[in-house]
């Protein structure tokens, strides 16, 4: 199959490994693929080499620049075109509407935008990110398909304790420390304040924690109401480490004795499953489709949304059964092995493109000859 995706995110985030790690399965599969990414993007810079026809593009809103990119796309030849952030859906739905290829967009937000209702299929990580675009988008729900994110696991044969001794040593903690950590950029959405605020309020005698943010702070003022307070509070009773933007986040989390997620909004987030897949339990709010994932007691653990005095009685009580940690950690590992592969990634995708290959003949269309 002749694959063209369109990722108008350029940074590291969780749609670029979201996308790297679908792209990268398509092509173990045999597809042929086409990526067009913006200028000096992550993703293209990140991708095993070979195999990928690239294109760059900003994804103005630019009549020009817009048929540029589907003449591109055109003259490679493609069965289907697979779109992914707002400014490339906004392409999408030209090429929809201008050419006989189906066009296909992951739900990587919840979003009110027009274009979804357009759409040949629309790819949803969360029942919840399903009901929201039937509900606010108008999406039929016929056209919405359920594919989980995926996330590489570490090759195989790795030694995990010599992955975690590794990922201390590039944080700078010590081997004792219990060590509670989280990985996204720092600011309202992810919610790193209710981190801090836990870390403050964890019981009397368990001892000091380490809490370690990785990812970026804005160059001035606060990255979300209340950090200033909050940081000062966890640090006057713990060792508070930011690490800032770094690009190999998903090996730190090996770093951890806990992944604590208590993000706002999130749709099928990647770094609680990154760590996961080392073997690391992760205390997550309920929130995007970690509930649809994650077994409470077993394969991690779950309390409300925005519930800090739950979320540190909980770590409290984890502290102090190391036993218990390290077999959730190791179910959880295996947890993701077998549902949330990058295999199972690529096969559900497939089936989604073949669904609207299938109602359209050819099954595999010519190139198209005329406007994108």
């Amino acid at each position: 199959m002749r694959i063209a995706h369109m990722v108008s995110h350029g940074g590291l985030n969780g749609v670029a490994t979201s996308c790297r790690t679908l792209i990268e399965a398509q092509r173990a599969a045999g597809h042929d693929v086409f990526l067009a990414v913006t200028p000096q993007s992550w993703l293209a810079a990140n991708l095993e080499p070979g195999g990928v026809t690239l294109l760059e593009s900003a994804f103005r809103t630019r009549p020009r620049e817009i048929a540029r990119v589907g003449h591109a796309i055109r003259d490679w030849g493609c069965d289907v075109v697979h779109c992914h952030g707002s400014r490339a859906n906004k392409y999408g739905l030209v090429y929809r509407f201008a050419g006989p290829v189906p066009v296909v967009a992951t739900a990587h937000a919840a979003l009110f935008q027009l274009p979804w209702r357009w759409f040949s299929a629309v790819i949803a990580p969360s029942e919840a990110t399903a009901g929201y675009h039937a509900r606010v988008n108008r999406v039929p729900r016929r056209r919405i398909h359920l594919v989980a994110n995926a996330v590489r696991m570490p090759p195989a044969g790795t030694d995990l304790a010599a992955a975690r001794r590794n990922a201390r040593r590039a944080l700078g903690l010590g081997e004792a420390e219990f060590v509670i950590g989280t990985v996204g950029e720092i600011g309202e959405r992810k919610n790193q304040v209710d981190l801090l605020r836990a870390a403050a309020r964890l019981p009397d005698g368990l001892g000091p924690v380490t809490l370690v943010l990785v990812g970026g702070l804005p160059p001035h003022g606060e990255p979300m109401q209340g950090w200033n307070e909050a940081l000062a509070a966890a640090s006057a009773r713990h060792r508070v480490v930011l690490a800032g933007q770094r690009d190999d986040g998903a090996a730190l989390t090996a770093a951890f004795d806990l992944f604590g997620f208590v993000s706002r909004m999130e749709q099928g987030p990647i770094a609680p499953l990154e760590a996961m897949a080392n073997g690391v339990p992760v205390l997550t709010y309920r929130v995007g489709n970690l509930p649809e994932i994650v077994g409470h007691g077993r394969t991690g653990f779950l309390v409300g949304q925005g519930d800090v005095e739950g979320f540190a009685r909980l770590a409290g009580e984890l502290m102090g059964d190391i036993e218990r940690l390290r077999q959730v950690g190791e179910n959880a590992r295996r947890e993701i092995a077998a549902r949330l592969s990058p295999q199972a990634m690529e096969r559900g995708t497939e089936a989604v493109y073949r669904a609207v290959i299938g109602s359209r003949a050819p099954a595999r269309p010519a190139p198209v000859r005329g406007n994108p």
